[in-house]
């Protein structure tokens, strides 16, 4: 080893594996050419496994092993196998022919030369092996936070040790090797592959399940949409395609008449009175209306002259005497048979004509108030009078204008 290597070595963090000969001493006191012989074929074999783990052995003790991993996975996964080779071999050789093995792992920060490793991470890993059950394995709190996700491993936790040589307690977990379900190291790894093949198993199932259940979806939708084209081929087939369902519109909301006309009522002998430059409303045509004619006494139907009455015979049957219009007409619409025709008995559009009758200004029409206007039409005496909802009142079309007072050739008017 090189002064300069010696002298300048460099401080890193590393996975210190150690491992001991359960009982070398007494060994070498019976048969030291044998016990020699043993340790170095399992030397050879801890080489080839600590190399292929990339780790290196950095010098032999005599009945043990220093070996230096710059990862503690590694490191773990390496004294696993040296377990579990040994314990394969002791199923098929002799007693006599095998030796027993004790492995510590630290991870902490350590001086690293060429061919030498120094300081307490390595006392401490040196410590640990004395730990471990003859086949067995101790690791520190540091290894196992590190590996405890990454390895299925079993073990048991022994506290804070107190380790020779060592300030302060260091905490310790023993692998348990023969917990894994057979022996030493062999049984963890049996373990571990029927763990992964298990996982195997599951991890296939649930995918073929998925691809079951996919199938299942897509050759369902295909069934379904077979049939819809089907049937739309049947339907143009026959004539009658299918068409979608219209909706329904809604009914649109129509303007209703409060009142309408009393049915059974002669519109036709009703006097027409409309306002002055205004035409007459209808409620049937919504067109604009004509203007309004010049107004006209109605036309009283020709009814045959009969001979003046005289006694009656024994043949004569009498004949009943046909009231006039303006009696039919209140008889009509005197619903209440009060006399009297009030606004809410008049029909909604003749209201603002007939109510020109209610000279008393009562709100209501009689008998005798109507009998006299209609006389009045006729005579050609009847003037409209203003303030009754259809705005001030004028002269029919052609007539005197307003306050000239009734025409020179026509009869007085009574004051209405």
């Amino acid at each position: 080893m090189s002064e300069s290597t010696q002298a300048n070595p460099r401080r890193v963090l590393a996975a210190i594996v150690f491992t001991d000969v359960v009982g070398f001493s007494q060994l070498m006191s019976v048969n030291d050419t044998k016990t020699l012989k043993l340790t170095q074929r399992d030397f050879a074999m801890m080489r080839r496994l600590s190399e292929s783990h990339e780790g290196q052995i950095l010098k032999n003790t005599g009945d043990g092993l220093l070996m230096y991993f710059s990862s503690a996975v590694q490191a773990v996964s390496c004294a696993l196998k040296i377990q579990q080779t040994l314990a394969n071999a002791e199923t098929k050789l002799p007693s006599d022919q095998m030796l027993k093995h004790r492995i510590g792992i630290h991870l902490g920060d350590v001086f690293l030369s060429e061919n030498d490793v120094m300081g307490d991470g390595v006392n401490i890993a040196s410590r640990l092996q004395a730990k471990a059950e003859p086949g067995g394995i101790c690791i520190s709190q540091t290894v196992y936070d590190v590996v405890k996700n990454r390895l299925e491993l079993q073990t048991t936790f022994l506290g804070p040790q107190e380790l020779r040589n060592i300030q302060g307690k260091v905490p310790v977990y023993r692998i348990l090797l023969d917990a894994q379900g057979g022996r030493g190291a062999a049984g963890l790894f049996a373990r571990g592959a029927a763990a992964a093949s298990s996982r195997r198993w599951v991890i296939a199932t649930a995918v073929a399940a998925a691809l079951i259940i996919l199938a299942a979806v897509w050759i369902g939708y295909r069934i379904s949409s077979g049939n819809r084209a089907q049937s739309n081929n049947q339907a143009v087939a026959s004539g009658n395609p299918a068409t979608p369902a219209q909706p329904t519109p809604a009914p649109s909301a129509q303007p209703t008449t409060p009142t309408q006309p009393t049915p059974g009522v002669p519109q036709a002998t009703l006097p027409v009175v409309p306002p002055t430059g205004q035409p007459a409303p209808t409620a049937q045509d919504p067109q604009p209306a004509p203007p309004a004619q010049p107004l006209q006494p109605p036309q009283q139907p020709e009814v045959p002259q009969q001979p003046p009455p005289g006694p009656a015979g024994p043949d004569d049957g009498e004949q009943p005497q046909q009231p006039p219009p303006a009696e039919r007409i209140f008889e009509t619409l005197d619903r209440n048979r009060d006399g009297k025709l009030t606004r809410d008995e008049i029909p909604r559009r003749e209201v603002d004509r007939m109510m020109q009758a209610d000279t008393d200004g009562d709100g209501a029409v009689t008998l005798a108030e109507l009998r006299a206007m209609h006389e009045k039409m006729r005579t050609g005496r009847f003037r409209p009078r203003p303030g009754l909802g259809q705005g001030p009142a004028g002269p029919p079309e052609g007539g005197p204008p307003p306050g000239s007072g009734p025409p020179n050739d026509g009869p007085p008017a009574d004051g209405n």
